[in-house]
């Protein structure tokens, strides 16, 4: 059967003078090559958005904090496990987290750092040689608080270890608790991270 194709109908005439005039142009499209420069900045786009989606609060960057250079692997992990409450002591995302041993909030590496009366003291030292207010992101990425910070993570094994050193006048009251590392080593044991 005959079809009358694009004649006397506007739309399809229209169509058919812009598929003529593109075709005879000279001028090459401008967006017939994707290169690879291209493909990477979109790549990188995409896992930023993904990353600042994911973590919120943070700052996606490509570039290594310089207040870090020279830290330690493990207490690397362990600042950026406790900004993103992933740390052995977390639960993981799809799982409820328990009751803190404190009894005042859930057990997650934000409430021991800012909140828990158990680590009141070392707190306190943290609190003193530090700038900033401790409830916020910021305090963590701080780059004068990297090195307090380090030493408070260390001394109550927050970030490293699934079981903590918690303040000494309460060791009595939670005593089978109170186990201060996975490890019997004095530096932190690296593989007590889980991802």
């Amino acid at each position: 059967m005959w079809c009358p194709s694009h004649c006397n109908i506007r739309d399809n005439e229209r169509a058919d003078t812009l598929a003529k005039l593109g075709a005879s142009s000279k001028t090459p499209c401008q967006f017939a090559l994707t290169t690879k420069t291209w493909l990477l900045t979109q790549v990188r786009a995409e896992f930023l958005a993904r990353w600042k989606n994911e973590l919120p609060l943070s700052n996606p960057s490509f570039k290594f904090p310089t207040n870090l250079h020279g830290v330690d692997g493990a207490d690397t992990r362990a600042i950026w496990s406790v900004f993103c409450n992933r740390s052995p002591t977390d639960s993981p995302p799809n799982i409820t987290a328990d009751p803190c041993l404190c009894g005042l909030d859930l057990n997650s590496s934000h409430h021991l750092l800012r909140d828990c009366p158990l680590l009141v003291r070392q707190r306190a030292t943290l609190l003193l040689s530090t700038t900033g207010d401790i409830q916020t992101p910021a305090f963590l990425t701080t780059p004068q608080n990297t090195q307090p910070l380090r030493q408070f993570l260390q001394q109550t094994g927050l970030g490293y270890f699934s079981r903590l050193r918690f303040d000494n006048n309460n060791n009595n009251n939670l005593s089978h608790c109170s186990d201060t590392s996975d490890s019997d080593l004095s530096k932190p044991d690296v593989n007590a991270f889980e991802p």
